[in-house]
């Protein structure tokens, strides 16, 4: 993509293009460094994250950068993802390290370089963005909160040890670790691969960010492990620890071992002399419900920084038509056959049911037994799983019941989550 020369604003011309010499890493770094060093050391800890992303690891990730008078004023980095939405996968990206120069903010820096990353991500025939930021920003571009954080509490008296010892993981274990990381992804979250779990092997990603940003897991960890239990049903833990509080910030279980692998945190817990244990984990994740179920103490709130944007509404309804059909078949409207029109912002598009089966096809109004208007703000948080389709519709929906329940079954709530590994 060529550059472009903004001049919306009565200060000197800037331009944005992606970066294109090692002289203007080095500026972006700094610049990262003197945005983001709110405490000693975590500035660079971001430099070091920008190096460890955009230098090597992620080859189709995109630096993109504000030039003016041949001095990087701003950046935002921009990292394709694969993003799993209840088992279908939606091509992203993440938005990351975005910063402007402190004598450039209100300049209309920021906005011109969301502007060209999401026309590169449109270019890349994406459906999906993702980043962490100030929702009063970047909520005038479209861009949604939905994300749920949760944190439960672990009763350790009550839980049963009966779990298997859970071992540290490595680089051995990748088959293990992307198999089971692949099953059960809140919706919202990104779908890792053997090259991401190979990347937090080397670098302990995000060992640095959680040992000096308190806010990210309620502690600054002194530890940080990724555990594996090697059983046939399996298990995955990310966990931090300070003093005597353990935190697990990501997890994942095989089908129906919640409860016992649980167990097998408790006695790691109590085998490092952690006498507390915090769960920050999608309400749905069975090892949260399993500590919830012996009386641990839940608090689920929207993270007011997790932010996502549906780019392109039809591209994206279309994807989620296997999603769609399977959530139809498993209903009491599973023989329904009919047409809704999905009228978003300044598109449209229909959706044909028949016995269980949705299609997406141009919306032609005079086949619709329904139209529907909703903002394209609206849809990413029906998506997500936030809100109820039918309390988010512009159309009044009105008393109909058969609507409504065809609706809450194409849109479910849900409890969407991103996993902090990927928050970069």
């Amino acid at each position: 993509m060529t550059g472009t020369t903004v001049r919306d604003m009565p200060a000197p011309d800037f331009t944005i293009r992606e970066t294109d010499s090692e002289a203007e890493r080095v500026e972006i770094k700094l610049l990262l460094g003197s945005a983001f060093d709110v405490r000693p050391g975590v500035g660079k800890v971001f430099g070091q994250l920008y190096d460890d992303v955009s230098g090597g690891w992620e080859p189709t990730s995109t630096s993109i950068v504000a030039v003016a008078n041949d001095q990087v004023i701003g950046h935002t980095l921009f990292v394709p993802r694969a993003f799993g939405f209840d088992g279908v996968e939606i091509p992203g990206a993440i938005v990351a390290l975005v910063v402007v120069a402190p004598n450039w903010r209100g300049s209309g820096v920021g906005s011109a370089l969301m502007t060209y990353t999401e026309v590169l991500a449109k270019r890349q025939g994406l459906f999906y963005l993702h980043l962490a930021g100030n929702r009063g920003f970047y909520g005038r571009m479209g861009f949604v909160d939905g994300y749920q954080n949760c944190r439960t509490s672990v009763i350790m008296e009550s839980v049963r040890l009966d779990g298997s010892e859970l071992h540290l993981a490595g680089p051995g274990d990748l088959d293990a670790l992307v198999a089971l990381s692949s099953v059960g992804a809140p919706p919202g979250s990104v779908l890792p691969g053997a090259d991401c779990w190979r990347w937090v092997i080397d670098t302990g990603h995000p060992r640095a960010l959680v040992s000096r940003i308190e806010y990210l897991i309620g502690i600054l960890s002194e530890d940080d492990f990724l555990l594996l239990d090697g059983t046939q049903t399996g298990g995955v833990i990310r966990a931090a620890g300070a003093g005597e509080k353990l935190v697990v910030y990501e997890a994942w279980s095989g089908s129906g071992s919640g409860g016992r692998l649980l167990g097998s945190v408790v006695q790691f817990a109590r085998g490092r002399g952690y006498r507390q244990i915090s769960l920050h984990l999608p309400q749905s994740n069975e090892i949260s419900l399993a500590a919830a179920e012996l009386g641990g103490v839940r608090e689920c709130c929207v993270d007011s920084q997790l932010l996502g944007k549906v780019l392109d509404p039809c591209g994206m309804l279309e994807r989620m038509c296997p999603a769609f059909s399977r959530r139809l078949t498993n209903s009491e409207m599973s023989m329904w056959t009919g047409q809704i029109e999905f009228r978003i912002d300044d598109t449209a598009v229909a959706a044909a049911i028949s016995r269980g089966r949705v299609t997406m096809r141009p919306a032609e109004e005079r086949n619709a037994q329904w139209v529907i208007s909703i903002p394209g703000i609206a849809l990413t948080r029906a998506l997500l799983g936030t809100d109820r389709f039918v309390d988010r519709a512009e159309t009044q929906i009105g008393d109909d019941s058969e609507l409504r329940l065809l609706l809450d079954t194409l849109f479910p709530l849900k409890t969407p989550h991103f996993w902090l590994a990927d928050s970069i």
